[in-house]
């Protein structure tokens, strides 16, 4: 049974139990992986001097990346991306360009609290939420994961999440360990029948990236599978028992809704989804033009580059996918909702220079498929040598693209 811990016991567990042994665990896969991308930013820094011109959108907000200083080699090589988007809203919100209405509101306000304690130090603010949130991530994961199998299984989850080539996104001023962490607390106080706790940290992921909108799916399957042998016991199937609990299931989509209603009276020259068009060359369709369209370009001879991210897109893709599709009988059905649904919504975004943009970095977000890997790796004996080699050559990859990030390299 998935017990709750008290808040002082969550703070400081005895290590002897589970909770300790999540926590320990976490802390340390975390620490491993935070000194790997300190050591790339580290030689980026001192060896090859790279740029550290921010984009248009910092410029009003005199949000500039510091050049010297400790902070020139430990946080200077992060601020990159979608990280400066972040920090212009932390620091001046969302008028300051009508393109910064594509990001939702929860990540970019807490790097502003914390950015203004810090002294207006945003960006090493926007890169504490995240490694923090990262630790609590890994932590709900192996709950989750030791719940539904063991410990021996919940240690190679969150090993097998750590070594995903595109996870180093989660230690930089990214919103996608905010998110994780949300995700999984959602089906952690849901498993326990914390129904309201769970609606609210669905709520608060929505409001870090608006593809949380799926966590709906596994909140209805979860309300039905609760209600469904109550409705067993009526003469008739339809006569499913009403309680206030069905309205937790809207306060995802009025959360979008609030957010969109603000940003149209707040910022008039923004709009969503022409936005993604406009001022970042994506559009939205259905999968399979999207999937249709990157396999078209690969096989195009003179788009070389382009064709290489295509296919890093779709490869990452389709292990995910096979990895799921091996775990359905073994995964519970709210997981594979909230999976199968968050690969169909990323395809519905077409890049227009790169078919499957940011796609390999959305694809660290289905922890299922790390939940199932994690299984996989605990149950197969002498596979030692192997397991060691997978998940070498997967972080391997990810410090590699790590290593790109500061000289501005798209890794996802």
């Amino acid at each position: 049974m998935l017990k709750t811990p008290k808040l002082a016991f969550i703070i400081w567990p005895s290590l002897d139990t589970e909770n300790g042994r999540a926590w320990r665990y976490s802390l340390k896969l975390f620490l491993w992986q935070r000194l790997a991308l300190t050591l790339a930013g580290l030689v980026a820094a001192l060896f090859f001097k790279p740029d550290n011109t921010p984009h248009i959108f910092l410029l009003p907000a005199q949000v500039f990346a510091p050049t010297s200083g400790w902070q020139y080699f430990f946080t200077s090589p992060w601020q990159r991306w979608d990280t400066e988007e972040y920090l212009a809203i932390a620091s001046g919100g969302y008028g300051l360009h009508p393109a910064l209405s594509n990001f939702p509101p929860l990540y970019p306000v807490l790097v502003g609290l914390v950015g203004r304690v810090l002294l207006n130090h945003f960006l090493l603010a926007a890169l504490l939420v995240s490694n923090l949130a990262f630790v609590g991530a890994l932590y709900f994961l192996y709950r989750l994961t030791a719940h539904t199998w063991d410990d021996k299984a919940a240690r190679y989850s969150c090993l097998a999440l750590v070594c995903f080539p595109t996870a180093h996104f989660f230690l930089l001023g990214y919103s996608e360990s905010l998110f994780l962490l949300l995700v999984t607390a959602t089906f952690y106080y849901i498993a326990k029948n914390q129904w309201w706790c769970g609606c609210f940290l669905a709520v608060l992921a929505v409001l870090t990236r608006l593809q949380g909108i799926v966590l709906v799916l596994p909140l209805a399957y979860f309300y039905w599978q609760q209600h469904r042998s109550k409705s067993a016991e009526k003469t008739r199937f339809w006569t499913i028992p009403f309680d206030l609990k069905i309205l937790g299931l809207l306060f995802g989509p009025l959360a979008l809704v609030l957010f969109e209603l603000y940003i149209h009276f707040t910022v008039p020259t923004a709009d969503e989804l022409g936005g993604l068009s406009r001022f970042w060359n994506i559009k939205i369709t259905w999968p399979g033009d999207t999937l249709l369209t990157a396999l078209w370009k690969m096989v195009q001879p003179d788009t070389l580059y382009i064709s290489l991210y295509n296919f890093w897109g779709l490869f990452l893709l389709a292990l995910i996918s096979l990895t799921l599709w091996r775990g359905r009988h073994s995964l519970l059905v709210s997981y594979q909702l909230y999976a199968w649904a968050s690969i169909l919504l990323y395809l519905t975004r077409k890049g227009e220079i790169i078919t499957t943009v940011s796609l390999e970095r959305y694809l660290v977000l289905i922890f299922p498929a790390f939940m199932y890997v994690g299984l996989l790796l605990s149950r197969k004996q002498g596979f030692y040598r192997r397991r060691l080699l997978l998940l070498s050559v997967g972080f391997l990859l990810q410090w590699s693209m790590a290593f790109g990030f500061p000289f501005w390299f798209w890794t996802g």
